[in-house]
This record gives C-alpha cells, structure tokens and sequence, in this order.
C-alpha cells in the first residue's frame, strides 16, 4: 500500500503540474492571423456540412461539429496576454442575452465572428472552467497550420496508425482471435467516422494508446505497482483531455489486454477488475477535481458550485427534449405514444429476453468456461454501470456516448470465442477417449 502511494503521490503532481504549465505555456502563444483564418475556414466548412451531420442518414454516425466550433472558438477568443487565466477561464463568444437565442444552434457562426473581429472588440463572453480542456494541447497547435477538414485527414492518418498497432500488438500478444474481434467491434460501433468529430476522437486515441502501452510492455510479468501507476495515468489522462465523450474506453480497452496477459503469470481477474478500475476512476476524479478549487481561486468565480451542481445535473434523471427540461419518465411515455417505438421496444424487449435465457442456461451447463472466463462478463458489464451513474449525460448525448457500449460487444465476442474452443477441446477430448 505504502509503495503504492508513493509512487501515485509523485505521479498525480507530475500529471498535474505538467498539464497546467503545458496549457499556460501554448496559450501564451500569440493567436496570429494564420490561425484566425483557419477558424474562418473552418466555420465555414461547419456551416456547409451543418451542425450536426449524420452520415448515411444514421443519427448514431452523427458528428458533433457544434462541440467542435465550440472547441475552435475557445482557441481563438483565449486572452493570451494572461495565459493562466485564460487556461482556467476558457472564454469563447456568445450570443448577447437580448436575442434569446440558443448558443448551440449557432456555434459556426459564433466561430467565424471571433475568427474575423479582434478579441477587444467581442462581447459578450463566457466562460467554461469546470473542465481542463486538454484537447487544446494538439486543436491550437493544428489551428495555426489547417483548417477543420485538412484536422480530419490528421486524425484519420494518426488514429489509423495507433489502430494499427493496437490490431498488430494484439496478434503478436494475445493471439488473432483478440485482434480480430476487436477490428468487429470497432466497425459495428461506427469506428470508421470518429474521425470526422475532434472531440469523439480523444478517448480512442487515449485508448488505443493504453493498449499499446500495455501490450508493448517488453517484461513479461509487470509488477501490480505498476499496473497501478499506467491505469491511473490514463484516468487522469482522460480527465484532463477529454469533454466527456466515451471515457470508459480508455479502462476498459487496456484492461481487457492487461488482464488477458496476466492470467497465465498468476493474475487474479476479479481482484485485478477492481484494482485497476480503482486506479483509473482515482487519476480521473483527482485529476478533473483539481481544476476546480484552481480556477475559483485564480478566477475568482464560483467554479466549484457550478460544477457540482452540473454534476448533479448529469447523474440526474431529466432530459431536455425540445427546449425543455423534463423528466427522463416523462420523454418515454411520450415516445410511447408512437406506434414504430412500440414494436422497436417489444422486438428488442423479447430479444434481451430471449438472449438472456439462454446465456444463463448456457452457463449453467458450462460452469467450467464461465469460472476461467466469466471476468470477460464482468468487465462487459462496465457499460451498464456507466450509463445508469451518469444517465442525464448518457442519455442526452446518445449519438456519441452510445459507443460506451463498444467494450461489452468486444469482450461478450471474446466470451463466444473461448467458449467455442472449449467446446472443441472437450468435443476433441471426448472422440480420442
């Protein structure tokens, strides 16, 4: 315990400080015409494609090119003659209040204006200092030299880099079953379009990175200290780089991988789910916590009620449907009333059903499997965890945080495999016998 400690302590101050001065550091950078004119570009590219872009017509591929202007706009308006206030501030340009107009439905122009008018002269502003904002370690860097297409091809380009990797060290490591199941999974979640949103793109590359560090570990027992110390890294990781998107990725992937290595040099599954996942969720909550408490007391505001209370709000059980706030009951009994949700709800309620059944008589007669591979379940059962803590969230944003869900398909095709091949090795057994 006490080794733990000491090394998480040194580690979340390394993270911390190291984030902090990193942001303070690129925006004291002057933000220059060149970059302005790629805003311009950029928002005109977003208005072109719309806010919200559903390729092949499906609303679950949709893109978020609204959080994405959103994202832009903080860049430019940041206040780079105080640089530690802006990090903590995150100011970007509004509507004016007298138009009572909802901000969302107008981020690309709201980019293209503070791309084209000097920060002097925009008002009025806000701030949104409850999150780190870490994406702008690699948005205002690419901002100064390419516009929000020519950002996509560099997402494409580097994600399909680590994606590859992650398949390869996966072969080698694991076996090709682990990597073929994970390329299924990936293309059934719509892997292929998270590219084209910024903010949807963090959490893979945080993820497939973590597969990477842990199946590229040269040793071959890595000591529990140290698994400790990269799952707690990659929380923090999340925390300070992403905006909320499909956190759960980044545990859950690599911990599939780590514990999968571990099993044959005496790793106990269930002990190591709740380790690491504590390790994780520690770097996450100390990470993102610790923005609060700095920003109220460089900023003055009250950024530490704000974020509490918008945590509360997104553990909650409301929704806004249509402008308006409403309980989360109350939006299902209005789609209740449409015969299409009926037959989707019975259709897929029947199925769930079916399903469950016969996995659970499934497991009975293979006890065997389910004792050597049951933490397969255990992890796929992540997902659900997430979405009933953070319902509001989940919920609303479904077009995105519906790819939570891509570790559970991963690790139940992963269950069907192992399950297969015992079926065969007992099968093979039974006819030499």
């Amino acid at each position: 315990m006490l080794k733990t400690l000491r090394l998480l302590l040194p580690l979340y101050v390394v993270l911390l400080v190291g984030g902090l001065v990193l942001l303070t550091a690129l925006f004291a950078l002057p933000t220059t015409q060149g970059m302005r004119r790629h805003a311009a570009e950029s928002a005109r590219q977003i208005h072109a494609e719309g806010l919200w872009c559903q390729p092949l017509g499906c609303f679950l591929l949709q893109t978020d090119n609204m959080t994405d202007a959103w994202m832009m706009n903080m860049c430019i308006c940041a206040d780079t003659d105080h640089p530690l206030q802006a990090v903590m501030r995150m100011e970007h340009v509004v509507l004016p209040d007298s138009l009572h107009l909802p901000d969302y439905r107008y981020r690309d122009a709201l980019l293209h204006h503070a791309a084209v008018t000097p920060r002097a002269e925009l008002a009025p502003m806000h701030g949104y200092p409850r999150y780190w904002h870490g994406y702008q370690v690699v948005l205002r860097p690419l901002l100064y030299v390419m516009n929000y297409k020519q950002m996509r091809l560099w997402h494409y380009g580097w994600l399909s880099v680590l994606l590859a990797a992650a398949l390869w060290l996966l072969h080698r490591r694991l076996g090709t079953a682990y990597a073929a199941t994970l390329g299924l999974a990936l293309l059934c979640f719509g892997a292929v379009f998270v590219p084209q949103t910024f903010q949807c793109s963090t959490c893979f590359y945080l993820a497939l990175g973590g597969l990477c560090a842990v199946l590229g570990w040269r040793r071959t027992e890595v000591s529990a200290t140290c698994r400790i110390g990269l799952f707690f890294t990659l929380g923090a990781l999340t925390a300070f780089a992403d905006f909320l998107t499909t956190p759960l990725l980044t545990l859950a992937l690599p911990l599939v991988a780590c514990i999968a290595l571990g099993i044959g040099h005496g790793m106990q599954p269930v002990r190591s789910i709740v380790q690491l996942s504590a390790s994780w969720g520690g770097g996450y909550a100390l990470m993102w916590s610790a923005k609060w408490p700095l920003a109220q007391v460089i900023t003055g505001d009250g950024v530490i009620e704000n974020a509490l209370g918008q945590a509360a709000k997104r553990m909650g059980y409301t929704i806004v449907y249509g402008g308006h706030e409403m309980p989360l009951r109350h939006l299902i009994a209005r789609l209740w009333q449409q015969p299409a949700v009926q037959i989707a709800v019975i259709v897929v309620a029947a199925s769930l059903l079916l399903a469950l059944t016969w996995g659970l008589l499934w497991c009975r007669r293979h006890r065997a499997v389910v004792r050597q591979h049951g933490w397969l379940l255990l992890v796929g059962l992540m997902p659900l965890l997430w979405f009933l803590v953070l319902l509001n969230h989940s919920v609303q944003h479904i077009f995105y945080t519906w790819r939570t869900w891509l570790p559970a398909l991963w690790c139940l095709l992963l269950f069907a495999w192992h399950a297969r091949q015992a079926s065969r090795t007992a099968h093979t057994a039974g006819s030499e016998a």
